[in-house]
């Protein structure tokens, strides 16, 4: 019963399901159409057929084969909804993508068929998805530009701004090179050469294993969707 609680939860303060009533979430919980999956870490997480994933427990890390070499895309983690490319089409996306499990994870799948059912009992639903979308549209575009950019530096720095950002304005992530260098296809040498002289210029600081961007205004440059995860699926 725990389990189904943490469920109602978890979509409870989904973007998926922002404003709906509990007795929707409620049903949504034990219905036949949605089902709750378990992966040990390093097992694919997929769903045959249209489905979204609701992420209950855990991290994915999501990765894409450029050349022949796996480029990682993002790591979703709790409460992450993904999947929509799936959804209401008679075939596969062309864009393949790899989700792994990182450690044990739980992830609710809920079938395009339930998803039109409750489109149609609740219209918030709907309204919330295309609101989500066009926030991802914003965030991928402003993606796409910063990769195109020539320099290490600019690349690096349109790629800090763009993730989410604190209540002050300011954007405070954790250092991990690894990750940073993957996404921007750029080694982790040019990354940290790029980071000094950021620094350098004062428009980003660090403190201990945390940059903090220096923006003037918090709505000038873009953010992620506010689920708090930049889907690529």
């Amino acid at each position: 019963m725990q389990k189904r609680r943490d469920e109602f939860e978890i979509l409870a303060e989904s973007i998926l399901f922002a404003g709906c009533e509990a007795s929707l979430l409620e049903g949504l919980c034990v219905h036949p159409l949605c089902r709750l999956a378990l992966y040990k870490s390093g097992q694919t997480v997929d769903c045959a057929g249209g489905a979204l994933g609701v992420l209950i427990k855990g991290k994915i890390a999501v990765h894409a084969q450029k050349e022949g070499k796996k480029l990682l895309l993002n790591c979703h983690e709790k409460g992450a909804v993904f999947g929509f490319s799936s959804l209401f089409q008679e075939q596969p996306s062309p864009f393949c993508t790899e989700m792994r499990a990182k450690g044990s994870v739980q992830v609710l799948w809920i079938d395009e068929k339930l998803l039109l059912e409750l489109i149609e009992q609740d219209s918030r639903v709907a309204c919330n998805i295309i609101a989500y979308q066009a926030s991802k549209i914003r965030f991928l575009n402003a993606k796409i530009l910063s990769l195109t950019r020539p320099g290490a530096e600019e690349r690096l720095y349109a790629h800090l701004c763009a993730m989410k950002r604190t209540s002050d304005g300011q954007i405070a992530v954790p250092v991990h090179m690894s990750e940073i260098s993957a996404r921007l296809n750029v080694s982790r040498a040019s990354v940290y050469r790029a980071l000094d002289r950021l620094i350098e210029e004062g428009k980003v600081e660090k403190s201990g294993n945390t940059l903090i961007i220096k923006t003037k205004n918090k709505e000038s440059v873009p953010r992620e969707p506010e689920s708090g995860k930049e889907d690529l699926l």
